[in-house]
């Protein structure tokens, strides 16, 4: 949705050893499918818009990070 990934420094650590990435803003139109926007925790501010059917399945997706920041 906004912001480039390809084009940033990562600074003060090694880019090998993580998921960095620049300011982000990223849509999953697929949350119930998709793997790794519930397991892949990103440094950087990232953040992504997901849609959900109802409370139920809003707290389905939230449980799928597992406590981290995803």
């Amino acid at each position: 949705v906004a912001g480039d990934p390809d084009n940033f420094d990562v600074q003060g650590a090694d880019v090998t050893r993580g998921a960095f990435l620049p300011p982000l803003l990223l849509h999953c139109a697929d949350p119930i499918r998709a793997t790794k926007v519930h397991s892949v925790e990103a440094f950087g501010p990232v953040s992504t818009v997901m849609g959900y059917g109802d409370l139920d399945e809003a707290v389905a997706l939230t449980n799928r990070g597992g406590g981290s920041l995803v």
